[in-house]
């Protein structure tokens, strides 16, 4: 299993897709984790969650995603 895991994106929509593009979603043994802290205080975008649950559906199984403190906030 390859493990992919990234945190602590704060907001960062080019540097996250960049990332995103890194990951071979096609290979079934790929796994991403997202480690919390997608955004940061007083930044809300709600379709920002939204690509992040897209992502998901996309990737079924293959997408874990974490709440960090920021989110709790």
């Amino acid at each position: 299993m390859i493990i992919y895991a990234m945190s602590d994106i704060h907001g960062q929509a080019k540097a996250f897709e960049a990332s995103l593009a890194l990951v071979d979603f096609s290979n079934p043994e790929v796994m991403l984790v997202l480690c919390g802290d997608y955004i940061d205080h007083g930044w809300e975008h709600p379709e920002w969650f939204d690509r992040i649950r897209r992502l998901q559906e996309m990737h079924p199984g293959q997408v874990v995603v974490l709440k960090g403190n920021h989110e709790d906030a």
